[in-house]
């Protein structure tokens, strides 16, 4: 998976979960009607309340689901992340072995650029020091 791949599923997760919510008034309607059935004494109150008692607790376990799911899709992106922020260090690094591989240093000749060169390169280390730290924690 990518960054893009998690970030799809999100966002089908989350209209799944906007789905979800906006039958919560027609959940509160459907519990109403049981009450009132209850309250004018239907002669299955028991069954309509045990109908109900059914229905609330797989709409539960279902908003229960999708909270587990929405908290594991979150972790994923965080990962992948992770490792995208990890690839381009390690590009980066990879980039500035070279660099600091150069020998041309041992060329006397423009030294004052060479210098220069490697002062910028320092400068390049510590500003991303930081993030070297982050992705080895």
């Amino acid at each position: 998976g990518s960054i893009d791949d998690v970030e799809a599923l999100l966002k089908r997760h989350e209209d799944f979960e906007n789905m979800l919510y906006a039958q919560d008034e027609r959940l509160k309607a459907f519990g109403e009607a049981a009450d009132k059935l209850i309250a004018l004494g239907h002669y299955d109150s028991r069954a309509v309340d045990e109908r109900r008692k059914q229905v609330d607790q797989r709409r539960a376990a279902v908003k229960g689901a999708a909270q587990e799911r929405r908290k594991a899709l979150a972790a994923s992106h965080s990962f992948q992340q992770f490792a995208a922020d990890v690839e381009d260090l390690q590009n980066w690094l990879t980039d500035k072995l070279k660099t600091a591989g150069d020998e041309s240093y041992r060329d006397l000749t423009n030294i004052e650029r060479k210098l220069q060169k490697h002062e910028a390169f320092e400068r390049e280390l510590r500003a991303n020091e930081g993030q070297v730290r982050a992705v080895n924690k």
